[in-house]
C-alpha cells in the first residue's frame, strides 16, 4: 500500500512542477524561435567567389564567379550545397565537389540550443524544488506551530494558547479564532468545576443534619421496631451519599489546583498508600506482596493527592479480587504497578473502568464502591502530565500502572 503523501510534500511538488512546466514552456519557444530566426538568416547569407573554374586549361567551359556581392538574392531560394574544389598536381583536371555545408551549419547550432536548453531545463529544476521546498517550510511552519500548542491543550491544563505572531494573513486569522475558542472552552469548563464543587460542599450540610436526625433517635432507641429497619437503610444511603460527595469535592478540587508539577517523594506515597489499605486487606483476607517503602511525613502539598491516587489502585485491587487472592505492588521513582488476581477481564471492558461510576462486574464487598476510585486516579495522572494505563492479567484480574512525568 503506498504511503500517503504529506501535505508538505504535495504543496512542494505542485510548486515545483509549476515552475518545471514553464520553464520548459519557455525554453522550447525560445528553441523553436532561434532555430527559425538562424535558418532565415542562412538562406540570405552573402559571399564571393573571385575565380573562374574550368575543367581544364584550353577548354571554354568554365564556371565564372561574382567579385564580390551576394552569392543569391533574398528572394532566391538558397542552394543547399556549396562548391567545393580540388586541383590535382599535375593542373591536368578540376574537379567540382558539393558538401552540405549549411545543412551541418543548421544542425550543428540547433543540436547546441537544445543541449543548453536542456541544461538550463535540469538547473532550474533543482532551483525550483529548493525554492518550493523553502516556500513550503516557510508557510508551514507556522501551521506547525499551531499544531504543537493544541497538541499540549489538555483538560487538566488548559492554559495554554497560540498567540501566533506574524502578517495578519489567513493562518493568523485561524490561529486568532483558535484561541478564542480555547478561551470559551476553558471559562465554561472552569464555571463547571466550580459549580461541581460549590454544589458538593453545600450539599454536605444537609445530608449531615439528615444523618444526625437519623443517628441520635435511632441510638436512643425512640424508633419503633418496625420502622428500625428502614431507618438503617436510610442511614446507609445517607452514609454512601456523603462518601460520594466527599469523593466529587476530591475530584473537583484536583481539577481546581493549579500547581501541576509533583515535587515530592513518590515511594513514601507508596508506603503511605499501603499502610492506609492493609486493614482493608487483610479484613478480607487478600495478601499484599511488595517491598518495604517508607512512609514518612509529606514534603509536598502535592503528596496528598499523589497518595490518594496510589491508595485508590490499591483499594481497587482489593476490593476486585478472589477469595484468598493476591496483590503486587511494584514501584520506583516516578512508577507504581499493581496486580491482583481475579476473573479474566476482556479488554474492552478494562478501557471503561477509569469512567465515572464504572463500578465493574467483580467485587466482593456488598457496597459495590461508589465507582470513582480509578476516575480520581486518572484525574490525578492527568493533573501531572502522567499516565495510567490499565490491562487484562495474564491467568485473571487487573494491570495497573501509574506513572508520573
Amino acid at each position: 500500500m503506498m504511503k500517503q503523501w504529506t501535505f508538505r510534500r504535495q504543496l512542494v511538488t505542485t510548486i515545483a512542477v509549476v515552475f518545471i512546466t514553464g520553464a520548459a514552456v519557455l525554453l522550447a519557444v525560445q528553441y523553436f524561435t532561434v532555430r527559425e530566426i538562424v535558418s532565415s538568416e542562412v538562406s540570405i547569407g552573402t559571399g564571393s567567389l573571385p575565380v573562374s573554374i574550368c575543367t581544364s586549361e584550353d577548354s571554354d567551359e568554365c564556371i565564372e564567379g561574382p567579385q564580390s556581392g551576394p552569392l543569391w538574392g533574398p528572394d532566391e531560394a538558397a542552394p543547399s550545397q556549396m562548391p567545393s574544389v580540388s586541383a590535382d598536381n599535375n593542373g591536368g583536371s578540376v574537379s567540382v565537389q558539393m558538401v552540405n555545408f549549411f545543412d551541418e551549419a543548421n544542425a550543428a547550432i540547433a543540436q547546441r540550443l537544445l543541449l543548453w536548453s536542456a541544461v538550463i531545463l535540469v538547473v532550474f529544476a533543482i532551483v525550483a524544488v529548493a525554492v518550493a521546498n523553502w516556500l513550503a517550510g516557510k508557510v508551514l511552519r507556522r501551521v506547525a506551530s499551531i499544531s504543537e500548542t493544541a497538541k499540549s491543550v489538555t483538560a487538566s491544563d488548559r492554559s495554554a494558547r497560540l498567540q501566533l505572531d506574524g502578517p495578519n494573513d489567513e493562518i493568523k486569522v485561524l490561529a486568532d479564532t483558535i484561541d478564542g475558542m480555547l478561551e470559551r472552552l476553558d471559562e465554561a469548563l472552569g464555571r463547571q468545576e466550580r459549580f461541581v464543587a460549590a454544589a458538593s460542599h453545600e450539599l454536605r450540610t444537609p445530608l449531615a443534619t439528615v444523618r444526625t436526625s437519623l443517628e441520635v433517635p435511632a441510638l436512643q432507641g425512640r424508633f419503633p421496631e418496625d420502622v428500625s429497619a428502614s431507618v438503617e437503610r436510610a442511614l446507609a444511603a445517607n452514609h454512601k451519599s456523603l462518601e460520594l460527595l466527599e469523593a466529587l469535592t476530591f475530584l473537583s478540587s484536583v481539577q481546581l489546583t493549579n500547581d501541576r508539577q509533583y515535587r515530592g517523594d513518590f515511594l513514601s506515597a507508596v508506603g503511605r498508600a499501603l499502610e492506609e489499605v492493609r486493614l482493608l486487606a487483610e479484613e478480607v483476607g487478600i495478601v499484599i506482596h511488595s517491598a518495604k517503602f517508607p512512609a514518612g511525613d509529606p514534603t509536598d502539598p502535592a503528596d496528598r493527592l499523589v497518595t490518594v491516587a496510589i491508595a485508590n489502585l490499591l483499594r481497587n485491587a482489593v476490593i476486585h479480587n478472589t477469595v484468598d487472592g493476591q496483590v503486587w505492588v511494584e514501584a520506583d521513582e516516578r512508577t507504581v504497578r499493581v496486580l491482583n488476581t481475579g476473573g479474566v477481564l476482556e479488554a474492552s471492558a478494562v478501557a471503561e473502568m477509569s469512567q465515572p461510576f464504572n463500578r465493574g462486574s467483580e467485587t466482593r464487598l456488598s457496597g459495590g464502591g461508589l465507582g470513582l476510585g480509578l476516575t480520581v486516579v486518572q484525574a490525578i495522572a492527568e493533573h501531572f502530565d502522567g499516565t495510567l494505563n490499565l490491562e487484562p492479567r495474564d491467568g485473571g484480574g487487573l494491570e495497573a500502572r501509574l506513572h508520573l512525568r
